[in-house]
């Protein structure tokens, strides 16, 4: 899926681009099966599923839309080859997360955002992508909305693999490219501009302090949760993929 495919999506029905009430059926059956697939083994189809099941009703379902259920089908069925592989880490291996949010790049001005954890080496034990309607105007608070809702998501994992014996031992590491959530959560103050998102601020500040995690910057081009928040070129696609999928390890520095 390309930015323009994006945009043609969001357009109203015009004559080349008409309703198709008519497939809504099997498009709601295609979708259904992709649904499945996408939520369990191919975070990397995670993405475009989101964006397009919201257009599988009489009242938006396009050409274009259909057209674009039929590629993701497609894809996932070209690359079957690639599932997702969950390998046994060394001892001592912690769990980590990516983390990420793009503003403006979907429909009626949303911004799409997302996340996974994971161990190195190992692929994706949980991920998620979204488009919250009513964060804020800036880009901060739907990067700090993303922040959340992984801090969240990791802390429910460290819950589940305490009852399996396997606790983490340390903080898990959170990287995300968004310098803004580094900063909020380490300030212990709430200014005039945050004062709308004092709730997640505090939430990722207690994430810190209860010793659950920690956030850590990752440039962004080597950050593989974009693939969760904007299409790509399929350079950068295909390397995101190989790492959240468990088929490559992604090597960090830590600043």
């Amino acid at each position: 899926m390309t930015p323009d495919d994006l945009g043609k999506l969001a357009q109203k029905p015009v004559p080349n681009n008409m309703l198709c009430p008519e497939l809504l059926a099997p498009a709601r059956q295609i979708a259904g099966t992709i649904g499945f697939i996408v939520t369990l083994v191919r975070i990397d189809g995670y993405l475009v599923f989101c964006i397009v099941a919201r257009y599988l009703s009489e009242k938006r379902l396009t050409r274009q839309a259909w057209i674009c259920l039929l590629r993701l089908g497609h894809y996932l069925v070209a690359t079957i080859e690639l599932p997702l592989i969950l390998r046994r880490s060394p001892p001592g291996s912690e769990m980590i997360a990516f983390v990420d949010s793009a503003k403006g790049n979907v429909d009626s001005g949303r911004s799409q955002g997302g996340f996974f954890c994971c161990f190195p080496g190992s692929g994706a034990l949980c991920w998620s992508s979204s488009a919250p309607s009513l964060t804020a105007d800036s880009s901060s608070a739907p990067e700090l909305h993303q922040a959340t809702r992984c801090a969240k998501a990791v802390t429910g994992l460290r819950i589940f693999l305490r009852e399996l014996r396997a606790y983490p031992t340390k903080p898990t590491t959170t990287y995300t490219d968004a310098q803004v959530v580094i900063d909020a959560t380490k300030s212990g103050k709430v200014s005039k501009e945050s004062k709308w998102v004092c709730t997640r601020l505090a939430m990722t500040r207690y994430y810190e302090t209860c010793g659950a995690g920690r956030f850590v910057k990752i440039e962004g081009e080597l950050n593989p949760a974009d693939m969760l928040t904007k299409p790509l070129p399929e350079g950068a696609f295909k390397q995101n993929r190989a790492v959240a999928l468990g088929h490559e390890l992604l090597l960090l520095e830590e600043k």
